[in-house]
């Protein structure tokens, strides 16, 4: 018996196909649909193709220099994408949240950076993962703020109402 093979589109006999046991309840039957020679041809294009190409030093520096253009180019939008993942892995991310919205206002914190030459950061009002409790990344928990208040809120949720009901239960 004689079967097709479509790469090189030769007619050979089945012996010139590899069979396996496992693709026998196939439609196509237990036998592969390339020949053997095309297999070893196309296994070995494709193992080329997974080969590091040798790079110079200056081919790494142009490759450094395009992604920090990149970088630096879509800054906002990496920023926002970053924190869109953490909210997800934290699962802390609804599916009604405003994507755009949230972009935007990573793209409002970093113009206004480079306008008042302070740096700003966008901040989780009720932080993500808060000691007594935790927020949502949604745009209305979000709020443009400098980066030493930041770093000084740290993981927790300054509310006056909140302060006043904690100092109170003490």
């Amino acid at each position: 018996m004689n079967k097709y093979c479509p790469t090189c589109k030769n007619t050979l006999p089945h012996e010139d196909f590899y069979y396996s046991p496992s693709r026998a309840n196939r439609a196509a039957g237990p036998y592969s649909s390339e020949c053997k020679e095309c297999s070893r041809v196309g296994a070995k294009a494709r193992a080329s193709l997974r080969e590091p190409i040798e790079s110079t030093a200056e081919q790494r520096r142009l490759w450094r220099a395009e992604k920090k253009r990149n970088f630096l180019h879509n800054r906002d939008k990496l920023k926002a994408r970053t924190s869109l993942n953490r909210a997800k892995r934290l699962k802390r991310a609804p599916k009604w949240a405003n994507l755009k919205k949230i972009e935007r206002i990573y793209m409002l914190a970093q113009w206004a950076s480079r306008f008042t030459n302070e740096p700003l950061e966008v901040d989780h009002i009720i932080p993500l993962q808060g000691e007594m409790v935790s927020g949502l990344h949604v745009e209305d928990n979000l709020q443009i703020i400098p980066r030493s208040e930041n770093r000084r809120k740290k993981n927790k949720w300054e509310s006056e109402s909140w302060t006043n009901l904690n100092t109170q239960n003490i």
